[in-house]
């Protein structure tokens, strides 16, 4: 079980934070310049970053988390219920590889 209180989990959180930050600056200009199937170094990059995103969502399955009464969590069913019920769609979305289809 990860708690959210190890430094370890909140370096991972800045990390993901960081890689989402320029995932969000460089994707506009990717898309406005560059052709879809022109394969370079960005394409490398935004695989790696794919999997650290896909990486993240196992993590989320297994970090407890703190309820609406502070109370610390770290039942992995409920865990999984409340990632389920708030993040998971988004972050699945996020890291869908539309371009296959």
């Amino acid at each position: 079980m990860i708690y959210p209180d190890i430094p370890l989990k909140n370096a991972w959180d800045a990390s993901i934070a960081l890689i989402l930050l320029i995932t969000c600056s460089v994707t506009p200009m990717h898309i406005a310049f560059y052709e879809e199937n022109e394969y370079g170094p960005w394409h490398t990059i935004n695989f790696v970053f794919d999997v650290l995103f896909a990486m993240d969502i196992i993590a989320s399955f297994l970090s407890a988390f703190h309820d609406e009464d502070f109370i610390l969590i770290d039942n992995p069913k409920l865990i999984a219920i409340n990632y389920i019920k708030t993040w998971f769609i988004i972050d699945v979305t996020a890291i869908f590889p539309f371009s296959i289809f």
